[in-house]
């Protein structure tokens, strides 16, 4: 699970993103996917963020893996913790919306690594409702 607090210039997260399993080999121990960070420190290599820039329709509320964001711009930004090198990791990103009195949302999976800068739209999301209704589409 993800939790963000407060935004200084985007927001932080308080824990990991959920990083990619690899397959599990029978009879192998599986590698820890994030090691403490004084185990990285003492093996030289520091821990690097992940940052992520998510384009939002004005009146959209974003999920980021189920759990609801507070943000007070079209276009926050959400920075992890220091991410392992190396690693894969990802969120499920979720935006809705209401558009002529019904819902409307679009998920996106976001897979990164540490030092990684994503940007990810939802402007489709908006005109998802508009195209259907340009189009004489009720449904």
């Amino acid at each position: 699970m993800v939790s963000y607090t407060g935004c200084i210039g985007g927001c932080h997260s308080n824990y990991a993103p959920v990083p990619v399993s690899p397959p599990v080999v029978p009879g192998k121990t599986p590698e820890k996917i994030m090691k403490p960070a004084e185990e990285i420190k003492k093996e030289g290599a520091a821990p690097k963020e992940a940052k992520l820039i998510v384009d939002l329709p004005a009146d959209a509320k974003l999920f980021i893996d189920d759990r609801p964001m507070q943000f007070t711009s079209q276009h926050p930004i959400f920075v992890t913790p220091g991410l392992q090198d190396g690693k894969t990791y990802y969120y499920d990103l979720r935006a809705e919306m209401m558009r002529d009195g019904k819902a409307v949302s679009d998920t996106k999976r976001v897979v990164f690594h540490a030092g990684d800068e994503l940007r990810e739209s939802f402007a489709g999301l908006e005109r998802k409702t508009s195209d259907k209704v340009a189009a004489g589409i009720t449904k």
